[in-house]
């Protein structure tokens, strides 16, 4: 973790400063970090500190926003339980091929449809 009370108040507003923050896997880490720069701007002024503050809003905001996107792309990425044929010789589209689940090591799993009665 950086230590931000070395920072310019002009070095507190850079992109690698944010992006250092927004980068952070860890929640706890990264909200720690951000009440370090709201603590660091604050020695610049309270307008400084009230800029930091919604400027870190604006970025999780934006955070947020790409993690839903990655994840909604990653859901629609297509129809669950195709086949997609690569390298044949002939041109082949996506087949549905009914409840089963494969993984690149090419084993596969049947999903029960009905109870066995």
């Amino acid at each position: 973790m950086r230590d931000y009370s070395v920072l310019s108040q002009k070095e507190l507003f850079s992109d690698e400063v944010l992006n250092e923050i927004m980068d952070e896997p860890d929640a706890v880490t990264r909200e720690q970090m951000k009440f370090d720069l709201i603590d660091r701007a604050a020695e610049f002024g309270k307008k400084s500190e009230s800029r930091m503050v919604s400027l870190l809003k604006v970025a999780e905001k934006e955070l947020k926003k790409a993690q839903n996107s990655a994840s909604k792309a990653h859901t629609d990425n297509g129809p669950q339980n195709v086949t997609q044929f690569v390298g044949l010789p002939f041109d082949y589209k996506n087949l549905k091929c009914g409840k089963w689940q494969a993984e690149e090591s090419k084993d596969f799993t049947l999903v029960r449809l009905f109870s066995m009665r």
